[in-house]
């Protein structure tokens, strides 16, 4: 499997962890490879990360899970951004995704 990240196409089998323990608060993951070099990943890149390689570091103790929580932006937040982008409106795509993705935060 692959992962795409800071403007790489990155091999998972060349990654010996994820440091996840500062995502919910400073919104970055470090990855450590095989050969012992280290990478900070950012935004919604650290997001992409998790989700690939391991979604539970949002549930329980580490995260916030909420039922339902991502529908509005999987359901209408993702379709409006793809119209927006087939109509050239980019900067407005980007930020119907980025103001429908849920703030878990503000519940704990």
């Amino acid at each position: 499997m692959f992962l795409s990240y800071n403007y790489k196409i990155i091999n998972t089998s060349n990654i010996l962890e994820i440091l996840c323990d500062k995502y919910l608060s400073e919104d970055f993951v470090i990855v450590r490879y095989k050969n012992e070099d280290i990478e900070f990943v950012n935004g919604i890149e650290a997001l992409n990360v998790i989700m690939a390689l391991a979604p539970n570091v949002l549930e329980g103790k580490r995260g916030k899970y909420r039922k339902n929580a991502w529908a509005v932006h999987n359901l209408i937040g993702h379709p409006l951004m793809q119209i927006l982008s087939w109509l050239s409106l980019k900067e407005a795509a980007v930020k119907v995704h980025d103001l429908t993705i849920p703030n878990l935060e503000e519940e704990q």
